[in-house]
């Protein structure tokens, strides 16, 4: 059995592209022109943001919050 990370984001969409902050790793962001780049500019940045001590396994965003600008 794979162990399986969750993770929650914030998305904004500002001057046409989206960016993001992820709510379980303070300072951890990212953003994309596209969702598609965003998702996965934000599952890079969890790896390079989460501690490196222990292989993170699979990830998921398990939850993602649009907000109103």
């Amino acid at each position: 059995m794979t162990d399986m990370n969750d993770f929650h984001a914030k998305v904004y969409f500002e001057a046409g592209a989206y960016w993001a902050e992820v709510e379980e790793l303070p300072g951890c962001f990212a953003s994309g022109v596209t969702e598609t780049e965003l998702h996965e500019a934000l599952v890079e940045a969890i790896r390079m943001c989460a501690d490196g001590d222990e292989p993170l396994g699979d990830l998921r965003l398990a939850g993602l919050t649009l907000v109103a600008g």
